[in-house]
Formats: structure tokens, C-alpha cells, sequence
């Protein structure tokens, strides 16, 4: 199968979730990105096309993510969310349950370890990541997610997660 484009769509008030959202897109290789920053503003509902990659990354905010507004056309995509070393509770599996009937199709998903929100210097959370090694790591989970769709005969052929 292939994809011509990746749509990166995140929302990052501390902008851990878009540093490891650019990671996993840049181990795919894809040149064609469309960023769809959701943290400051509204975006009207959009479609979302098969040949492209959707990869969603967003915090997590006491085990829940905030809804999104999008749809797909049995597009692959990708899920991903951020907490701060406490816990991510069924954020994962909530954003599984938006994506599947917005007719997004999920062919991996993650969990990445962002610098808390309420992190300061007396009281450090997860201080300092993702660090480089958090972005290496969701650098190869992007490759990863390549070589999958690489390997599918076409989009029925993508498995699913």
C-alpha cells in the first residue's frame, strides 16, 4: 500500500505532544505533511483521505483525552497519547473508540511520556521529556509504521490493531 501523505493532527498546550507527533512522522519518511495544530484553535470537522497517513497525538488529562473533530474514508491512522509519569489510564483506548466509527482505521498506537503540566523546578514531573531518546524511539515507531503500509497489498490488507 502506499501513502502520499501524512495528516499530523495534535493538540500540545506544552508542546510535548507535537514534539513526539513531528518524531513519528519524520521516521515515516513522509515529506507531504499536513499539520493540524488543535491546541489553540477550532478546526472544522475535516476529511480525512485514504492515501494518507493520519497520526493523532494528544495529552492526557486525568486519564481522558479531549474530543476531536474529524473524519476519515478507512483512512490508516495512528494513535498516541502523552501523559506526565502518572498515568494514562483509558485515554489509548478512549481515542480507539472516537477513531474507529469517524471511519479512521487503526493501524498502531502508543504511549509516550511527556513533562507533566504541572512540572516546576521545586517539584519536577517528568522533567525534560520526551527527551532525545523519547524522540528517537517515536522516530523508529514512525519507521515501524512505514514498513507496515509498505507491506500491505492495499488498505484491505492493512491490519489493523
Amino acid at each position: 500500500m502506499t501513502v502520499n501523505e501524512a495528516r499530523l493532527i495534535y493538540f500540545s498546550p506544552t508542546h510535548t505532544s507535537k514534539q513526539v507527533a513531528e518524531a513519528i512522522v519524520h521516521g515515516t519518511g513522509i515529506k507531504n505533511v499536513v499539520s493540524m495544530n488543535l491546541t489553540l484553535q477550532t478546526v472544522e470537522e475535516t476529511v480525512i483521505p485514504t492515501s494518507a497517513l493520519a497520526v493523532i497525538v494528544v495529552p492526557v488529562y486525568g486519564g481522558h483525552v479531549a474530543p476531536l473533530a474529524m473524519d476519515g474514508l478507512d483512512t490508516p491512522a495512528v494513535l498516541v497519547v502523552v501523559y506526565g509519569n502518572r498515568a494514562y489510564e483509558k485515554a489509548l483506548m478512549e481515542l480507539d473508540a472516537f477513531a474507529i466509527p469517524h471511519g479512521l482505521k487503526v493501524i498502531a498506537g502508543a504511549t509516550f511520556i511527556g513533562e507533566h503540566s504541572y512540572s516546576t523546578d521545586k517539584c519536577p514531573i517528568a522533567d525534560g521529556r520526551p527527551n532525545e531518546s523519547d524522540l528517537d524511539y517515536a522516530e523508529d515507531f514512525g519507521k515501524k509504521i512505514m514498513e507496515k503500509i509498505q507491506a500491505a497489498a492495499g488498505s484491505d490488507t492493512l491490519n489493523q490493531v
